[in-house]
């Protein structure tokens, strides 16, 4: 079964099971298996033991017919679910701010997961995105947080004085596999001839290195800037 979007599916998932079951009594059965199928598993059995035998066994009989439709059903279906879930959490939860919430997500992803899932929403939600993209931009001020993209508003003196004097040459060459051609040139231009031969040469090798290595090379280029700036 296919996972809501990633907004509802974020509201869902942050609703404690206590608060979520009185929910249940203003969703049809069908959203009701859906909410269930996008549930820890711990967390669904809790809530279905809560419900009547009757309403649980329809609930039930629903997650069985989701199972089984057709992909084109089946997004038919969420499309509707999804509204009505919407609708559900924000006239009987107002506690919930989706986008409040997804803001927070993005902005504790690792690199890779961050540009993945914003691409997706620009993708699909252009208007969103925009208006998204502010939130965060916020929320990284008020936190004082900084990713990887915000290298290129430093200083060139700032990435001179701490990239190469803290950041070994192969935590340097990992963090640019995975880096835009406009990062890369910003790097490279504010490291010495020799470090940027080293770095060059270990690109050359780095056959194997896992999104994880490349995330973790990353952050540690961003810690040694931002703490020379705090």
């Amino acid at each position: 079964m296919k996972k809501l979007n990633v907004t509802t599916y974020l509201a869902i998932r942050d609703i404690p099971v206590e608060e979520l079951f009185p929910l249940l009594e203003f969703l049809s059965d069908t959203s009701s298996a859906v909410i269930f199928m996008n549930l820890d598993s711990e967390d669904a059995f809790g809530l279905m033991t809560m419900l009547p035998q009757k309403r649980r066994d329809r609930i039930v009989q629903c997650l069985i017919d989701l199972e089984g439709a057709e992909e084109r059903l089946l997004q038919q279906v969420l499309v509707k679910v999804e509204k009505e879930i919407a609708t559900v959490l924000s006239t009987r939860h107002d506690t919930v701010d989706i986008k409040e919430r997804l803001v927070e997500l993005i902005c504790r992803l690792k690199s890779s997961h961050r540009v993945a899932v914003l691409d997706v929403i620009k993708e699909k939600k252009k208007a969103f995105y925009n208006k998204l993209i502010k939130k965060i931009d916020e929320y990284k001020e008020k936190n004082r947080i900084y990713f990887f993209e915000d290298i290129l508003s430093f200083r060139d003196e700032e990435l001179r004085d701490n990239i190469q004097k803290k950041v070994d040459i192969r935590g340097i060459a990992i963090a640019l596999k995975g880096a835009n051609e406009v990062i890369t040139n910003k790097i490279m231009k504010n490291l010495s001839i020799r470090v940027q031969e080293m770095v060059t040469d270990d690109l050359q090798y780095l056959e194997s290195v896992t999104r994880e290595q490349i995330d973790e090379a990353q952050s540690e280029i961003m810690m040694a800037l931002v703490k020379k700036k705090k």
